[in-house]
């Protein structure tokens, strides 16, 4: 269920926000992402491992080194992967599965981001970005009966869906209204920073890395929320 363009920013974002200071991920790093990616590990799995390799960590001797490297992460990763695995098994075989959300936390989740769509509607007001700010309402109100839809049995792959929906009607609305030069600018920053990466990076990789960089700028600058549910627990 994981989408293509929030795969690797999504896992670098949850291992800088972990680690608490920034870092530039190595060229090992992307491949090894790339290579979960390939073998069709959940992002809420990977995110699982992270959290587990950083848990360890700090119950540790070196509570005062950083996790310099995701490849850190890698045997928690598998770990999770394979646990999650077996559940998938035990489901298959009849055994009675926990939900992943219990409704109360997807409406929650819906709420906050309904709050977040407005507040950002609002920063676009200020701006003069009146297409933007109407959009943004729109979609707010839009997140809001999805909202009332999760108040008893909940498909967590249609409410992605549709989050995944919207959220390309956000992009969409953001990039009508930005102004060129400041998309060409934001991207020209990306490409310096990554610049010492690209050679050990797939071009591929390289140019969904750039334009995961640019969106999440974008939404940055108007503090426009992330719509999926993989951001629900990732705290």
């Amino acid at each position: 269920m994981p989408r293509v363009d929030d795969y690797f920013s999504s896992i670098e974002e949850h291992f800088v926000r972990l680690r608490v200071s920034p870092l530039l991920l190595s060229p090992k790093d992307w491949w090894l992402i790339q290579k979960w990616k390939e073998e069709g590990i959940p992002l809420s799995v990977v995110l699982q491992g992270l959290n587990r390799t950083f848990e360890k960590f700090k119950k540790g001797a070196q509570k005062r080194r950083k996790i310099n490297s995701i490849a850190y992460c890698a045997q928690e990763v598998l770990s999770a992967w394979e646990e999650h695995k077996e559940s998938l098994i035990g489901k298959r075989k009849g055994e009675e599965q926990p939900p992943l959300f219990a409704p109360k936390e997807i409406a929650s989740f819906l709420g906050e981001l309904q709050q977040g769509l407005e507040r950002a509607a609002k920063i676009a007001a200020r701006r003069g970005k009146e297409g933007l700010e109407g959009k943004l309402r729109d979609i707010s109100q839009d997140v809001g009966q999805l909202r009332t839809e999760t108040d008893e049995e909940v498909d967590l792959e249609k409410v992605e869906e549709r989050l995944e929906r919207l959220e390309k009607m956000v992009k969409e609305a953001v990039r009508k209204a930005e102004d060129e030069k400041v998309v060409k600018e934001i991207k020209r920053q990306a490409e310096k920073e990554l610049k010492e990466y690209r050679q050990g990076m797939d071009p591929s990789l390289f140019k969904e890395t750039v334009e995961g960089f640019v969106w999440k700028k974008l939404f940055a600058s108007y503090k426009i929320p992330r719509m999926s549910l993989f951001y629900l627990r990732q705290t």
